[in-house]
């Protein structure tokens, strides 16, 4: 039970941080958005992506994956839904993409980790 929370904390500071380097490559290729808000957006899409990720990795531990897949993309579109700014923006569309493929490569890492444990003799 410790080794998983270490192993959730861990994966989910790096999924954090993760998406930091997203945002700021996003934000120097497209340049800074005009007016504090979208910049206040772009923190909070950050802050709630980045809780998305804590409980994707969550929920794939204690849950299951079926579960946690859908509701992992369940919320990553119910943020992006509720803050999208109102107009096209580069750097929010490529955060949203970067935390949905962030969470794809979680599932895949760990589903080639459980399908090798489980062919693995005792």
């Amino acid at each position: 039970m410790k080794t998983h929370l270490l192993k959730i904390l861990i994966l989910a500071v790096l999924n954090s941080l993760c998406l930091a380097i997203i945002n700021d490559v996003a934000l120097s290729l497209w340049g800074r958005p005009r007016g504090v808000s979208f910049g206040i957006m772009l923190y909070y899409l950050w802050i709630f992506l980045s809780v998305q990720g804590l409980a994707t990795i969550a929920l794939f531990y204690f849950v299951g994956p079926k579960t946690s897949i859908f509701a992992t993309f369940f919320l990553i579109l119910s943020i992006a839904w509720f803050l999208f700014p109102g107009s096209f923006s580069p750097a929010y569309v490529a955060v949203v993409l970067g935390a949905a493929i962030l969470s794809a490569l979680f599932f895949l890492r760990e589903a080639r980790h459980r399908a090798r444990r489980q062919n693995e003799p005792l």
